[in-house]
């Protein structure tokens, strides 16, 4: 990408820092080492202050000021109102923390895999609205066409998958809401 991208536009990316140029493997492992180990600490922080968070907001009900607003959304989207702050989070800050708080709420048995299935589904299309949105349009990029073909996609995505549990077992369906 350095060869390709001019530096006055990108940076230079995928480069060590400035005057760091390591000369063998451990050394290039150990500059590594140094790069991933804050990153992966403000990861690890950002998703256990997200599921405190949640916590709180389950314990004082104050969830259901989030997921009744958006319960007519979800019902658009195909997705269960169980769903709703899990698709806050995955929409808002990005698929890694998004899935994180989702495994954590699969194991605790607050939703079920048929739900978690379609909300992935979902937000494997359409996550990250709020930053990924924010970076593009800053750019240059239009609205519409940030926002549009990612949530129209996502929405035939989940209602497809509607269709073929409906079409799979006439008995079985997942209903939204």
């Amino acid at each position: 990408m350095n060869l390709i991208l001019p530096e006055h536009m990108t940076g230079r990316l995928f480069l060590p820092p400035a005057g760091v140029s390591p000369e063998t493997w451990a050394e290039a492992g150990l500059l590594w080492l140094k790069t991933i180990l804050p990153l992966s600490l403000k990861i690890g922080i950002i998703i256990v202050s997200l599921n405190i968070l949640q916590r709180i907001l389950q314990e004082f009900r104050l969830l259901d000021l989030l997921t009744v607003p958006l319960q007519p959304l979800m019902a658009v989207f195909g997705l269960p109102r169980s769903t709703s702050f899990l698709w806050i989070i995955s929409n808002v800050v990005g698929l890694t923390y998004g899935g994180a708080a989702l495994v954590d709420e699969i194991r605790r048995g607050a939703i079920s895999r048929e739900d978690s299935r379609l909300l992935n589904a979902h937000v494997a299309i359409s996550h990250s609205l709020l930053e990924d949105t924010a970076i593009f349009y800053s750019i240059g990029v239009g609205l519409f066409w940030l926002l549009a073909p990612r949530i129209i996609l996502a929405i035939c995505t989940v209602w497809i998958i509607r269709l073929f549990v409906r079409l799979r077992n006439p008995r079985r369906s997942i209903a939204p809401g």
